[in-house]
């Protein structure tokens, strides 16, 4: 049975079978594929060889900041998590704004550097007080 789950910091022969298959749209990296910058890009590197037609492939994470960000360490700059923004926002809506979009580059440009495609960040969750959103801050503010 081969394996869903890239396990480690490289990839196994039952990863490569798996990221073969035209039936896979993409791999979702984890902490624990995470070592340092230099085997993130050897990783993604090697995903790449194996699947480098980018239209019909993703390499993801889910990057958010604050408690949800997989790479914290090794050039990765620690981001907050993105209800300080909206919080932020309540006082200083433009500063805010201004913050988001320095945010969302330093992170871009982090990921893009290392071969990762998306962010899975929040974009539309709302602080509604769901416990997986609200107690991370994982949402920009109750008011969308």
């Amino acid at each position: 049975m081969v394996n869903s789950c890239i396990q480690g910091y490289s990839l196994s022969k039952d990863d490569k079978e798996l990221i073969k298959s035209h039936q896979v749209a993409g791999v979702i990296l984890f902490t624990r594929n995470f070592k340092s910058s230099k085997q993130l890009k050897k990783l993604t590197t090697e995903i790449r060889k194996i699947r480098p037609e980018k239209t019909d492939f993703a390499i993801m994470v889910d990057h958010e900041g604050g408690a949800v960000q997989r790479f914290k360490k090794d050039g990765f700059i620690r981001l907050p998590p993105m209800a300080c923004l909206g919080k932020f926002y309540e006082s200083n809506p433009q500063r805010a704004k201004q913050q988001a979009r320095i945010l969302g580059y330093i992170m871009a440009s982090q990921l893009k550097e290392h071969h990762v495609d998306i962010s899975l960040g929040p974009v539309i969750d709302r602080d509604l007080g769901n416990a997986a959103i609200s107690q991370y801050g994982r949402a920009f503010h109750k008011d969308p």
